[in-house]
């Protein structure tokens, strides 16, 4: 897990550095289109996750434990799939970039019909890295194409050149699109892919393919129709599947080579 967090602690970096240009930089350049940097900067790594919000405004159960198992068990693994593709990283480099955001602006340049944004901010502002993030957006019919370029310290003392750490697709909406990660010794195949589609705020589906030698899982599949949650977790041991109603306070389990377990109202039950 080593590798993969000191991955996803750059990749994090990068788009907090990101956003932070985003909001402070003018994206175009000048009135010829071929010539002019008019697209913007992915302001989310991710969109959307698997929502937990639910089980955090849950008053947890008072009553005997054992009652309550199949809703616990539900709710562990909402949580460990919200967190198995590096959402803790995020509320690690946050505040200090977020910081930094408020400072920064750089104006892409147009190259070979990409526009590029270098950035290079102080070591202060990245946990003591010396780095230069370069990043590359390329438009399409419906949307851009991205890779992001990574030189300069690693976590562990080493250094890059050249990484491509990420690679991606953003629709012009945001709705759909795609991230790939690569770890500095392979980048020809990426160890974590991220997919989303978004019809409503309430209404979507992710999906994360990974290297479980790396991050645990090989692969979790969410969808989202309003108050209904489905969930698959594979982590190459067989695969968990789990979906939760918020509104009727009930739903299931079914774990690698066992029947599935129900509940309703927070309440073992047996299933239909």
């Amino acid at each position: 897990m080593k590798t993969s967090y000191k991955l996803l602690v750059l990749a994090f970096l990068s788009f907090w550095l990101i956003l932070g240009l985003n909001a402070c930089s003018d994206d175009s350049t000048g009135a010829d289109d071929e010539e002019s940097c008019n697209i913007s900067l992915p302001s989310e790594f991710a969109p959307v996750t698997v929502d937990v919000s639910y089980f955090d405004s849950q008053t947890e159960p008072e009553a005997d434990e054992a009652q309550f198992q199949t809703y616990f068990q539900v709710e562990q693994t909402a949580r460990q799939a919200n967190l198995s593709f590096g959402g803790s990283a995020v509320f690690i480099l946050a505040p200090q970039l977020i910081t930094f955001a408020k400072f920064t602006g750089v104006s892409p340049e147009f190259e070979n019909g990409s526009c590029v944004w270098t950035i290079s901010p102080p070591p202060s502002q990245t946990q003591g890295l010396d780095l230069t993030v370069t990043v590359r957006g390329s438009s399409t019919a419906d949307g851009v194409n991205w890779e992001i370029i990574y030189d300069g310290d690693l976590t562990d003392g080493g250094s890059v050149q050249d990484y491509k750490i990420l690679t991606g697709f953003t629709s012009t909406d945001n709705s759909n699109g795609e991230w790939n990660y690569y770890l500095p010794e392979n980048q020809s195949s990426e160890v974590l892919t991220y997919t989303w589609s978004v019809e409503a705020e309430e209404d979507y589906d992710l999906g994360v393919t990974a290297n479980p030698n790396e991050f645990g899982v090989a692969a979790i599949g969410y969808s989202k129709g309003g108050v209904q949650n489905s969930l698959t977790i594979n982590t190459g041991d067989g695969e968990i599947e789990a979906f939760w109603d918020e509104d009727l306070d009930s739903g299931w389990i079914e774990l690698p080579g066992e029947s599935r377990q129900c509940y309703t109202a927070f309440r073992n039950e047996a299933c239909p």
